[in-house]
């Protein structure tokens, strides 16, 4: 996806980035990236999703790290999040239905 298409995410990601510098920083300076994760639509809902997260959040736990998440998401998608354990320790909302939010499990 290009945010020169979609200017309101663009300025959302600048925004939440400058706002999660105390949550990158210290131990969690070296963390993996995931840029793009998501499920075919005729998957959803069958728990495919739920498999990939567990696993990143299992992987980081083996490594003894802590699993913080920063994700671009649309509103339907944000409870899912909560579903597989996380919790919400910042977020901020775009105007096209969706926004960020930086979880933790």
């Amino acid at each position: 996806m290009s945010l020169a298409l979609f200017p309101t995410r663009a300025a959302l990601l600048n925004t939440a980035v400058a706002n999660s510098e105390e949550y990158w920083t210290g131990h969690r300076a070296e963390c993996r990236d995931l840029h793009v994760c998501g499920v075919r639509p005729d998957y959803q809902g069958k728990g495919a999703g739920k498999v990939l997260v567990r696993q990143g959040v299992r992987e980081a736990q083996q490594e003894g790290e802590d699993f913080v998440a920063s994700v671009l998401y649309g509103e339907k998608n944000r409870g899912f999040y909560g579903k597989v354990g996380m919790s919400v320790q910042a977020s901020g909302t775009a105007g096209e239905g969706g926004g960020i939010a930086l979880f933790t499990s």
